[in-house]
């Protein structure tokens, strides 16, 4: 029983350790520790364990652009039992930076049918609605934005940040819109300097 407990805890030990790695821009060794919890399988007696193990590679992909990568650590999350609505955020990201529009709005789709509208899915809906506007070419609403912007302290452990910023700034510059996209990327620096301390 203490060495079933042991185990348990360092597995999430190590977990905890990827998500420090990522938050502070260290993919290589984040990745390091997924992949050697993932090559653990055998040891891992925790069912719940290696969904979140592929959650977490999936973001940590997701941030350094490996989009395909991303999306089949988040598939192999999911199949493995995953309910973490945040890897939604991956395969409609994912998919959107791919250019693959149709199946970044059926994760938009499956997340909206898979999950009750708690906070933290809501603040994810909301993100989706912006990113469905800019897949569809249509303007989106300052007030949209603004909601997101605001919701951001109150869900820093989502980092949506990451892929808020970048969408934004890419937005505001195929509309011409060079000075929000500065005031965007100033955003974006700002939370960076400040996640990283």
């Amino acid at each position: 029983m203490r060495t079933q407990f042991r185990k348990s805890w360092l597995l999430y030990a190590k977990l905890n350790k990827g998500s420090i790695y990522i938050k502070l821009g260290l993919y290589p060794l984040a990745e390091e520790i997924y992949k050697n919890l993932e090559h653990s399988q055998t040891q891992v007696e925790e069912r719940d364990v290696l969904p979140l193990v592929f959650a977490n590679y999936s973001w940590c992909s997701l941030l350094q652009g490996k989009y395909k990568e991303a999306i089949e650590k988040a598939r192999k999350a999911k199949r493995l039992g995953s309910r973490f609505p945040d890897i939604y955020i991956t395969f409609a990201y994912g998919y959107y930076k791919l250019g693959d529009i149709q199946s970044a709005e059926h994760a938009i789709t499956h997340f909206r049918h898979s999950f009750s509208s708690k906070p933290r899915v809501s603040f994810i809906n909301s993100f989706f609605t912006v990113l469905e506007r800019v897949m569809e070419d249509k303007i989106v609403p300052d007030y949209l934005i603004e909601h997101l912007f605001k919701k951001l302290p109150d869900f820093q452990d989502v980092d949506l940040e990451m892929v808020l910023y970048p969408l934004l700034s890419d937005y505001y510059c195929s509309l011409g819109s060079f000075q929000e996209a500065y005031r965007i990327q100033k955003r974006w620096n700002d939370y960076l300097q400040f996640a990283n301390l």
